[in-house]
């Protein structure tokens, strides 16, 4: 009788596996991208988001266990801080 227990598994790896190699390219990218737009005239705060991303990219190469752990939570951060900083922007050029 084939052990049905263990193709879940390997079912559950893949998936999980491809939503880590989804994340890392969709951190690099973002991380590029707000590298670029500091240097551009987007400010510090592109550039510094920009790199905290590629950081997270390099998280989810190196180790992609904790990388899952780790990735909701600093992307919740960071999206919370840009609400913040969107905010902040938009009540400073309404003034």
């Amino acid at each position: 009788m084939p052990n049905v227990g263990r193709g879940r598994e390997a079912l559950t790896e893949a998936s999980s596996s491809s939503f880590l190699h989804m994340g890392e390219t969709d951190a690099w990218l973002m991380g590029v991208i707000g590298i670029i737009g500091g240097f551009q005239g987007g400010g510090v705060g592109s550039f510094i988001l920009g790199v905290v991303n590629v950081l997270v990219g390099l998280l989810l190469l190196g180790s992609p266990v904790a990388a899952a752990l780790a990735v909701p939570l600093v992307f919740g951060v960071l999206l919370l801080i840009q609400g913040v900083a969107s905010i902040v922007l938009a009540l400073r050029v309404r003034a």
